[in-house]
């Protein structure tokens, strides 16, 4: 590892440029939203606006009335140490999972159902594809004006599973909102799962049950039947009877439009300003649940980048065609052109192993540094040999040095955390749920887990051909891990390299 010539850089709040301060003092009213790349300073932007809007916004912008959105629990530790320091003690921080399934809860407090850890992509993608939002502010839009509908929670609930289960809307919506990539085909297949278990899901509410199955017998209920569902299955021990993680914005969502605001208590659930991270990560839905729990005028910070996405079945296609999808059309997309965090030589790289994805404008980046470097090895027990005689000298010279070994898959970062260990690297840690430690050392971890993160030096391992293939997830990813590094960037393989390498880097 080459020595780094500026350690006490100043934290990139002192180095504001005037494009920063621009947006960050940007008028109280309004939605604001920021395409950065990696290092550009968009969260940075987003939590000095909460500061400069609860200094000049008097009782609006108090710190019970804002809410941050963050793409991981990473990121939320992160940000909740930063904002006491900006005078923000007490501000809400949270992942868009987290409020959700808190908000569904309050929403729904007797809907107790688990919810599935294995949802295919075919259905993520049909739950969370711009034209199910569509098609939900249609159906509910046509509901309203019926006035025979039931608009309580299991009402709701009820409406959800008629929304999700109706084929041929469905195959309309889809039809017209003319996705090549999400056809008929993939429609029947997310519908079928959706079939199978939305009814599950409504036999867990007691009086429903009763009543519709004595509806469909046309006489009273047999109390000594209330134990199983419509099928006749007992629905105690009905495994069908699962929520998918994508079920809460569609719950919320159907919600806000059949029955008005959200509430948290008996107070409406409401916010002066929004400011979500990472919002490339969301579905539109999700956003849309989020854009409802705030006040008017509303006042909001969007903060993403398109090219670091890490879900590929979320519904955001690009800034333009999502604010579209939000009925937000005329709002305009700040760019950021300036990379703060890494150097131009790892900007490179980054930019290389995107491809045909990569913004059409570079970024600029004030900094050079040391130059990427590609080592290839015949095994993993090689590889960590040669990191191991590396990081030894490095933190023997710069003790405050933080440094990511980062894989792509759990099992391939045991391997070089068991290793590193055998090899008695001090200060060595595996993070295996985003429990980030925030000071220096070794640390080894999945790409996932280290998005909007930074560390002096990065290495990324196993970037095999098996392991990154030619495609967009694998150029995503490789994108994310190597943008964490603010000086040097190592790349290590142990059988062909990936076929995303730069030529250059050899």
């Amino acid at each position: 590892f080459h020595a780094r010539e500026d350690r006490h850089l100043p934290e990139i709040a002192a180095l504001l440029d005037p494009r920063q301060f621009e947006l960050i003092s940007k008028p109280d009213g309004g939605i604001v939203v920021i395409q950065g790349g990696a290092g550009s300073g968009k969260t940075t932007i987003g939590v000095h606006r909460l500061a400069f809007l609860a200094y000049n916004g008097g009782r609006r912008f108090t710190a019970d009335k804002m809410l941050v959105i963050v793409g991981s629990p990473a990121l939320r530790a992160y940000i909740s140490e930063a904002l006491p320091a900006l005078g923000l003690g007490g501000i809400a921080v949270e992942t868009f999972s987290e409020w959700a399934r808190a908000a569904r809860k309050r929403a729904f407090p007797w809907l107790e159902a688990p919810v599935e850890e294995n949802t295919p992509s075919v259905v993520t993608r049909y739950k969370t594809h711009p034209a199910m939002l569509h098609l939900l502010e249609q159906r509910a839009s046509e509901l309203k004006d019926d006035a025979r509908a039931r608009r309580d929670s299991r009402g709701t609930l009820a409406f959800w599973a008629d929304l999700l289960t109706d084929l041929d809307r469905a195959l309309a919506a889809f039809e017209a909102a003319g996705d090549p990539e999400f056809g008929p085909e993939q429609v029947k297949r997310a519908w079928r799962w959706c079939a199978d278990r939305c009814p599950a899901v409504l036999d867990l509410d007691p009086g429903d049950r009763a009543e519709r199955k004595a509806a469909m017998a046309d006489e009273p209920a047999d109390d000594g039947d209330d134990e199983r569902g419509a099928d006749a299955r007992e629905v105690s021990s009905d495994d069908r009877a699962v929520l998918d993680p994508e079920d809460d914005a569609l719950l919320l969502r159907a919600y806000q439009l059949l029955r008005g605001e959200l509430r948290k208590g008996k107070n409406v659930l409401t916010y002066e300003h929004l400011f979500v991270d990472e919002a490339q990560d969301l579905a539109p839905i999700d956003l849309a649940v989020l854009l409802g729990v705030v006040a008017e005028p509303r006042s909001v910070t969007l903060a993403g980048d398109t090219a670091q996405r890490l879900f590929m079945d979320s519904g955001f296609r690009d800034w333009r065609a999502t604010l579209d999808d939000l009925g937000l059309s005329r709002v305009d997309v700040e760019p950021l052109r300036i990379a703060y965090r890494s150097t131009r030589e790892v900007l490179a790289f980054a930019r290389a192993v995107l491809g045909p994805l990569a913004d059409p404008t570079p970024p600029l980046a004030p900094r050079s540094g040391a130059p990427v470097e590609h080592h290839h090895f015949p095994s993993a027990g090689a590889a960590v040999a040669f990191l191991a005689d590396a990081i030894r000298p490095l933190f023997a010279r710069e003790p405050r040095a933080t440094l990511a070994i980062l894989a792509r898959h759990p099992e391939q970062a045991d391997v070089y955390y068991d290793a590193l260990k055998m090899a008695e690297i001090p200060n060595l840690r595996r993070v295996r749920a985003y429990e980030f430690a925030f000071r220096p050392g070794v640390e080894v971890t999945e790409i996932r887990q280290v998005k909007g993160l930074e560390y002096d030096y990065v290495v990324l391992v196993d970037v095999n051909a098996s392991t990154y293939p030619a495609d967009d997830e694998s150029r995503h990813l490789l994108h994310i891990g190597a943008t964490r590094a603010a000086h040097q960037l190592w790349v290590v393989s142990t059988t062909a390299p990936s076929p995303l390498l730069p030529d250059w880097l050899g």
